[in-house]
């Protein structure tokens, strides 16, 4: 009915908030709307306060710019490390004296 639509997203951020598993979910491409994307948002808060891993949430742009931006910040995944590239000991005889 009419409100199937939130019904869906709310359950879509428990998914999102209590599952450990969950790495990645993609809405892209979805006209999602400001309702959805603030459950989404909210369910993106309640992961990082509990300490759950990183996740990547990917949304449409057609959503309010704020909104758009902090789901976008929170939703990014985990950063990889670069790595640092140092000076390899050179493999072979120690010298002897």
């Amino acid at each position: 009915g009419k409100y199937a639509p939130v019904v869906c997203m709310r359950l879509v951020r428990r998914w999102i908030e209590g599952s450990e598993i969950v790495k990645e979910v993609n809405l892209r491409g979805n006209l999602i709307g400001e309702s959805a994307a603030r459950e989404l948002l909210a369910a993106l808060e309640a992961r990082k306060e509990a300490s759950l891993s990183s996740m990547t949430l990917s949304v449409t742009h057609c959503i309010e710019h704020e909104l758009f931006a902090k789901i976008v910040k929170l939703g990014a995944g985990a950063k990889k490390k670069k790595k640092v590239l140092g000076k390899r000991k050179k493999k072979g005889r120690a010298k002897r004296k």
